[in-house]
């Protein structure tokens, strides 16, 4: 829920802080050999890895944050709950890769500390994760595809890109947004927040595959996390019927044996891990996802990847590679869930936003979207043993 703030100064930012590297398209040679035959992607909000998996065994973390000054100074524990959310708009993202520090950025509540984006959420808190990570396997190197905060992360979950849109719109989102909304362009310009490129949910359809986005109601706290009603041939056609409300339906559609090839579940605004929404309740909504899956008959051919969509202004030691103009952003974590993940493994490997995709891709035999699937690297050994026979489900 983190208030976004606007700046004209990002595209000198961009180009002083990245150099394009030439894309590559690594071979999804895990993902083709897999018995998956469901993939679920449930999506949190707002969290960085230092700042939700502070001190988790083995994983690349740290107890301290650099103020702008040069000063290093201790995390301080700020839960789940906490009454501010934080900026975390491209220009924050640029602005903390560019100087080490994340100081600038502004926080939105009351009460606020004294550096509010230094902090980590208390190990009472994140129980729940932390026994998901042993139990599975959670990625310290999960990068965003994208500098940018929700509403392009969330389009690079479904497409691989955002059209080189910058920012979250101005008076609205998608295609359903009121007249005179706006979002900007990396090249500064304005255009409607309603897309018509490709997305991962066209392809599965032309493969005769089928897939389902559950999402908050419209007009309800976590509503405008709809990806979907930002891609206008989804939106005005027969596929938006792909698009459920509420999220829960996700927990009895599961109950009653149904679950697609491709699913994405998006959380209220409660049960989102945002900062700002004063709930302490994500991570009990999570387990309940995951433990839907794993306690039905699709848990021997399902895969679960928990995500969360950007770093959310909070501090984290790890400065992201520089691919291209839009990134990457800030790590996120990503916890791999399913009878092939080597049980309490932290995956070191590099991946981003696009991993997810290329591994629905390469299961399921599509063709990439755009450049960050197309690049992004396949998970591999680190994430799925597919030699091994399948493992009972372990409840969270």
């Amino acid at each position: 829920m983190s208030v976004r703030c606007q700046s004209t100064s990002l595209a000198a930012l961009a180009v002083g802080a990245l150099a394009v590297a030439t894309l590559s398209a690594p071979p999804a040679a895990a993902a083709a050999k897999s018995p998956i035959s469901h993939v679920v992607i449930v999506v949190q909000q707002d969290r960085g890895f230092d700042d939700l998996f502070q001190g988790y065994p083995g994983a690349d973390t740290s107890p301290d944050g650099r103020l702008c000054n040069g000063r290093s100074i201790p995390l301080a524990p700020i839960g789940l709950e906490a009454s501010y959310s934080l900026s975390n708009t491209a220009e924050d993202a640029w602005r903390a890769i560019q100087d080490g520090c994340f100081s600038h950025e502004r926080a939105f509540g009351d009460p606020i500390p004294p550096h509010p984006p230094y902090g980590y959420v208390p190990h009472g808190e994140t129980t729940r994760y932390f026994a998901a990570a042993g139990a599975y396997v959670l990625a310290d190197r999960f990068f965003s595809s994208t500098v940018n905060p929700a509403f392009e992360a969330l389009q690079y979950l479904i497409a691989a890109q955002a059209d080189d849109a910058l920012d979250n719109p101005v008076g609205g989102w998608g295609c359903d947004a009121p007249k005179g909304a706006y979002v900007r362009t990396f090249d500064g310009k304005r255009r409607r927040p309603c897309f018509n490129y490709r997305t991962l949910a066209d392809e599965l359809v032309g493969a005769g595959l089928s897939w389902r986005y559950y999402v908050a109601a419209p007009g309800s706290p976590g509503g405008q996390w709809s990806a979907f009603d930002a891609i206008r041939h989804i939106r005005y056609g027969a596929a938006w019927a792909g698009v459920i409300s509420p999220e829960t339906t996700f927990l009895n559609d599961v109950a009653n044996g149904t679950l697609a090839n491709v699913t994405w579940v998006l959380p209220s605004g409660a049960n989102s891990d945002a900062p700002g929404y004063q709930s302490a309740s994500g991570p009990a909504w999570v387990t309940a996802c995951v433990d839907a899956i794993g306690t039905s008959s699709f848990w021997k051919d399902t895969v679960v990847f928990v995500v969360w969509d950007d770093f959310g202004g909070w501090s984290d030691h790890l400065v992201p590679p520089k691919l291209d103009r839009e990134g990457l952003g800030f790590r996120a974590p990503l916890l791999v869930v399913s009878p092939y993940s080597p049980a309490g493994r932290v995956a070191h490997t590099s991946y981003e936003f696009g991993s997810v995709l290329k591994f629905a891709e390469g299961t399921f035999g599509l063709a990439p979207l755009a450049a960050s699937d197309s690049r992004a690297n396949p998970f591999g050994k680190d994430t799925f043993d597919f030699s091994a026979p399948p493992r009972a489900f372990v409840p969270i």
